[in-house]
């Protein structure tokens, strides 16, 4: 068991605990980690099986556990709640309220012995996978409020649509069951054209910036051009800037005189 929740650590999350095959539980929920969910998570040997409790005893004595009678807080759906005398039963991985971003490893549904999966409050991003609905042991999911990034339909599977809608919640381009928002009329068509106007407006602006550079480069060298090859041009020129300059240099002596005089006969009164 792993459980390092509420601790403000910085970073990714290292891929060795990936080593750590004998993991039941992994808790790292309430942090500030960011980067993408280890694809290797599917090293997790006591998830993967789909064991029976009295297997898992067998296992955890195997890899040299110690069963005590140890209670767990486990939040799921956004409420905490606690689990005594079972922990050497449990199966939990909670990633939630950090700033995780990335697809859904697709790895994580070999995890088929998995009780609990939080992933929610991140910033992931895509499609849920579809082999998800596989994990059948699953007992709570939560993929609430991922910043509207998860999209598309949510995958037909028994276990799936048997979550409450909470489990999906504050993603607003996800649609399908148990959600009320069809897929047909309003998730796929509207996620569709969403995809379509962002690729159309991504290729706009190569070509945008570009004719802004050719721009630049046509009127400045126009101007340019025409001072180093046309002689009279340059002088005509040179010429125009020294008397701008004179003319602003006596502008600007006449205005001040003008107020050292205001100024003078506002101190003599």
């Amino acid at each position: 068991m792993l459980s390092l929740r509420s601790n403000k650590f910085i970073g990714e999350i290292p891929s060795q605990l990936c080593r750590l095959s004998s993991l039941i539980v992994l808790d790292l929920a309430n942090n500030e980690l960011f980067g993408i969910i280890p694809k290797c998570f599917n090293n997790f040997s006591l998830m993967v099986a789909k064991e029976t409790p009295d297997d898992l005893l067998v296992a955890l004595q195997y890899f040299g556990y110690e069963i005590h009678d140890e209670s767990l807080v486990l939040m799921t759906v956004g409420r905490d709640f606690e689990y005594e005398g079972i922990l050497k039963y449990m199966r939990m991985i909670d990633l939630s309220s950090n700033n995780l971003s990335g697809l859904i490893p697709t790895e994580l549904s070999q995890l088929v012995g998995l009780l609990y999966l939080n992933m929610s409050r991140n910033h992931l991003m895509g499609s849920i996978p579809e082999k998800i609905g596989r994990m059948t042991s699953l007992l709570s999911l939560d993929l609430s409020t991922n910043r509207l990034l998860l999209q598309g339909r949510i995958p037909l599977s028994t276990q799936l649509q048997s979550f409450d809608a909470f489990s999906y919640i504050d993603n607003a381009q996800l649609c399908g069951a148990p959600l009320k928002k069809n897929c047909t009329q309003d998730g796929e068509s509207q996620i569709n054209v969403d995809i379509i106007e962002e690729n159309e407006e991504s290729s706009e602006m190569p070509w945008f910036y570009i004719s802004m550079g050719l721009g630049f480069i046509v009127g400045f060298w126009g101007v340019c051009g025409a001072l180093i090859f046309k002689k009279k041009w340059r002088y005509a020129y040179f010429q125009f800037v020294y008397d701008m300059r004179d003319w602003v240099y006596v502008a600007v002596a006449i205005r001040l005189n003008w107020f050292q005089q205001l100024f003078a006969e506002a101190v003599g009164k």
